[in-house]
Order: structure tokens, then sequence, then C-alpha cells
């Protein structure tokens, strides 16, 4: 009879837990090349904060040696001006709650380096990007500062770019590469997103490649590009219930009117010749 009422206590702690979950945003202004501290996260033994969503430009990680981690540190990237997100699980948790954290940073920078481009990789691994020209004559200009890198030139008009980061660095890096011979405009900027620990959104990084969500966070209107064909595709809110939302096909992908869904996380997943995939957005 003992064990029972433990189990009833139980499940009515974890249901009253789930029925209290809620999802709040958070917005802050900064300067590209800022780091930012956000702290309070969690409930200390009860409730561990996790980043379920790291951001699409900058780079985010918690930070806590002894205890569980409590603290957000994240660092913007120099030459972005625009917005970026980070979602956290348990960012503001007590016994019987646990919170979902959406924190938008909000950047601007004297200079916007146009077009970036972002690869996220392990610490202690190497990356080598394709699609620079040989004709556009490209050339380091500046960075990295917590590593190497060089430009490849294979013998065909084809260049790569080849990135290995410090031993042990985890952080923001870049490289600029001038195009044409210009250092102004035709500059274009590589940013580093390196994890020593890569236990979250691996996946997402790893198709980030084939379709791609912008802008994000948006106010009423979603765009999907992708060079893969989508079978179906929809709409989730945080707690997973299918929202109905008006899609239209634009180009090689999809526009999503927005419009009349209330503010905060949304999921968007779709069916592929892979399998079913999805990615996380926000309305604002």
């Amino acid at each position: 009879m003992k064990s029972k009422i433990i189990l009833i206590v139980a499940l009515l702690g974890a249901l009253a837990h789930s029925a209290a979950a809620q999802t709040f945003t958070e917005e802050h202004e900064i300067v590209c090349g800022d780091t930012v501290y956000i702290g309070n996260l969690a409930h200390p033994t009860w409730a561990i904060a996790n980043i379920e969503e790291r951001p699409n430009f900058g780079h985010a990680i918690l930070l806590g040696d002894f205890v569980p981690a409590n603290l957000l540190q994240y660092t913007s990237p120099y030459g972005y001006a625009g917005t970026d997100t980070v979602v956290i699980s348990c960012a503001r948790a007590t016994q019987i709650t646990c919170d979902t954290g959406i924190y938008i940073f909000t950047m601007s920078c004297p200079e916007n380096i146009q077009p970036i481009y972002t690869q996220a990789l392990r610490c202690n691994d190497s990356v080598r990007i394709d699609g620079l020209s040989g004709w556009s004559l490209p050339e380091i200009v500046a960075g990295p500062d917590h590593g190497e890198a060089r430009l490849e030139f294979p013998g065909t008009d084809a260049v790569y770019l080849h990135y290995r980061p410090e031993p042990g660095f985890e952080g923001l890096d870049f490289v600029r590469v001038a195009l044409s011979g210009a250092i102004g405009n035709d500059t274009a900027l590589y940013i580093f997103q390196v994890y020593c620990d890569f236990s979250t959104a691996t996946d997402e990084v790893a198709s980030e490649a084939k379709w791609l969500l912008y802008p994000n966070p948006t106010e009423g209107i979603l765009y999907v590009s992708t060079q893969e064909p989508l079978h179906e595709l929809g709409v989730w809110d945080a707690q997973g219930r299918a929202m109905r939302v008006p899609m239209s096909a634009q180009g090689e992908g999809y526009q999503l009117q927005l419009d009349k869904l209330p503010a905060g996380l949304y999921i968007l997943w779709c069916r592929t010749d892979e399998g079913v995939k999805w990615r996380r957005f926000v309305k604002k």
C-alpha cells in the first residue's frame, strides 16, 4: 500500500511539473564581438539547465564547475549586425516548474560584413570549406585569433579554406577573406563555432546545409529554403500541438504565414527521402 501511495505522489508531481512548464522570451541588445553573461539559470540540485538550440551565428555555453551549470555565456561574432537566438530548457526552474528560455540577442555593428558563413566543429578537429573561386583572387586578410587558417589551391579553379583551432580551444573564431584583391566591400567572413561538447544539436548542424529557415526569429513570414524534396511539412507548438499555418511554394522552398500565431517557440518538421527532420524557430 505504501509503494502505491509513493507512486501516485510521484505521478502527481510529474504531472504538476509538466503542466506548470512555460516558455518565456528575453531580449538583449549588444555590440558585435562582445560577450554577455546571464546567470541564475535552473534550480540547484533539482532542475538542470541545458542548451536545446545553439545560436546560428554566435557561440553559447553553460558554465559551472562543481555544481550544475547555471550561467549562460554568449559571444557574438564581429562583423555581424542582426539577431541570434539561444534556447535553454529549465532556464527558470523551481521544484515544480521547468521553464524554457528563448534568449534573443540583437547586435549592432559599425562594420556589417557580407556575406557571412558559419561552420560548427569540435575542438581539436579541423574543417575544409569549398565554394571559393580562384578567379576572385581570394586572400586571408584577418584572423584567426585562436587557430590557424590557410587557403588551398588544388590546381583547378576551386579554392578551399582550411581551418584548425588551437588544441583545447572552445569558443568563437573567425577568418576574413578578401576577394578580387579588395579589402572593402568584397570581403567574406567565415565564423567558426568550436564546441568541445557536441552532445546537442548535432543532427541540426549536419542537416543545416540542406535546408534553411529565415528570418529566425520572425515577426510574421518564415521562408524555408531546401536542397532536397519535401514530401510533407508542418508546424508544432512547444507542447507538440499541430498549428494551422498557410503555406505556399516560393522558389526552391516554401513561404509560411505566421501572423496569427502567438509569440513563442515552434518546431517546423518535414518528411524527406531521408526521413523526418525538424528545426526550431521563434515567432516574435
